[in-house]
């Protein structure tokens, strides 16, 4: 069985290769763009086709659509958040077999494969004989998702050859980056765990994140920021396990503890600026303060309020996969591709942050808005002011004081509020909400 997985994201194809091994026999070869995946397409007979929507060159729909134009009959399916019922391409379901919904994807894939075996069996016409069987009691685990863990929890073994299969991680075995690249040295690009493990190593590793959380040997606006970034990482590659959600809410509540038990939040903001080694884990958590912080003096000061735009804090820029992104450029510096990640993960965002009703109701909201700064107009939808709700208005002013506050640390320059208010044009934001907003940025004494 060979399976060509077309998927711009190294870490994404991680998870979707390991997933299929996990369960099923199969030879995965793997392509990066759409011109990649004509090239093997032409060279090579596959039985199924999964694809990234959004790819460097085309959309998975165009390899679709030349599919269907060459007359080339193989099972396709869709990876990626979009509704695959949106776009033309897909009008057509003559090979079409359905969508592997991220971030669900150890789940959507095991729907695919069934649907595969249901087309298999439906059409002759396919010349596809073999349907997808257990071939051993081993599942493959690429091994750089080994990075991920602190220990094995489950037996992890390399295959020396056919018949013989020797243990590297013992259950209880400390995974360090050390013993990962002695085991790169020695060739193996993959490792094997039973089958019957494959669920729990998926839950190994957004269970670390309590464990990051619970370090009391760090102090705890650091293990917010670490926790922020695996949250992030292990949501949008993995999707939400119940540890993760679990995880998630214990961030959450420590976030809050600790604004509750600092009225004055200056030293905790200088902490959160000055890390520079996750941009954008160190935007969120300081988003999270800044937007609190002025929440403080308004109308609309309560504890639910305070949870949303904490939630909304986590998970505004979750579509955006590349950790060393950064926003606080000015508009001008922009590549067309940067242009694009920023119009495009705001819908991805809310679209993750809707999937889940552990998050709580209105976050969506808040990060569909949360670049209608009238401050910087070539960024937004157009959504006028008086359209805004209040927590929005909060979230999207706050969003520029970060923004504002990353730029005088690259400049070192103390942040005040004169230095701060300098930088913003208060005449752009005229809606009653805003007003109201302006106001209480002004009482909070944030700098």
């Amino acid at each position: 069985m060979n399976i060509l997985l077309v998927e711009d994201d190294e870490s994404v194809r991680d998870i979707i290769n390991y997933t299929i091994q996990a369960k099923f026999r199969a030879e995965i070869i793997m392509a990066s763009s759409y011109e990649e995946a004509i090239e093997l397409i032409k060279n090579n007979k596959f039985d199924l086709i999964i694809s990234d929507y959004f790819l460097e060159d085309k959309t998975g729909g165009d390899l679709y659509s030349y599919l269907l134009e060459k007359n080339i009959s193989i099972p396709f399916a869709i990876c990626s958040s979009i509704d695959p019922d949106e776009y033309p391409a897909f009008n057509d379901r003559k090979t079409y077999i359905g969508n592997i919904e991220k971030p669900y994807i150890f789940d959507g894939v095991n729907n695919i494969i069934k649907s595969y075996e249901i087309v298999c069996s439906s059409h002759i016409d396919l010349n596809l004989s073999e349907v997808l069987r257990e071939s051993s009691s081993y599942a493959k685990i690429n091994i750089n998702l080994l990075s991920k863990l602190k220990k094995a929890e489950c037996k992890i073994m390399a295959q020396i050859n056919e018949e013989k299969i020797v243990p590297v991680f013992n259950i209880g075995d400390e995974i360090t980056l050390e013993k990962i690249e002695k085991v790169k040295a020695k060739g193996f690009e993959y490792l094997l765990i039973e089958r019957s493990d494959a669920k729990v190593f998926f839950d190994l590793i957004s269970s670390q994140i309590s464990d990051i959380l619970n370090d009391e040997s760090t102090e705890v606006e650091s293990r917010i920021v670490k926790a922020h970034e695996k949250i992030s990482d292990v949501a949008i590659n993995l999707g939400f396990s119940e540890n993760l959600i679990k995880a998630t809410e214990e961030s959450v509540k420590m976030t809050l503890k600790v604004m509750k038990a600092n009225k004055d939040l200056k030293k905790v903001y200088s902490k959160m600026f000055s890390s520079t080694e996750n941009y954008l884990s160190s935007h969120s958590i300081a988003l999270c303060y800044i937007s609190c912080g002025i929440l403080r003096h308004t109308e609309w000061n309560k504890f639910e309020a305070k949870n949303k735009l904490v939630f909304a804090s986590y998970f505004h820029d979750v579509a955006i996969e590349d950790a060393s992104f950064r926003e606080d450029k000015e508009v001008e510096e922009y590549s067309e591709g940067e242009k694009d990640i920023f119009k495009g993960h705001i819908d991805k965002s809310v679209d993750f942050v809707k999937a889940y009703t552990e998050i709580p109701m209105d976050v969506d909201k808040i990060i569909m808005y949360h670049h209608e700064d009238p401050d910087n107009k070539d960024l937004t939808k157009g959504i006028a002011q008086s359209n805004i709700p209040p927590l929005a208005c909060v979230f999207i002013f706050s969003h520029k004081i970060v923004d504002i506050l990353f730029v005088l640390m690259q400049e070192n320059i103390d942040p005040s509020l004169e230095e701060v208010s300098k930088r913003i044009n208060f005449e752009n934001y005229h809606s009653k909400n805003f007003i109201k907003v302006i106001e209480a940025y002004k009482k909070s004494e944030l700098f």
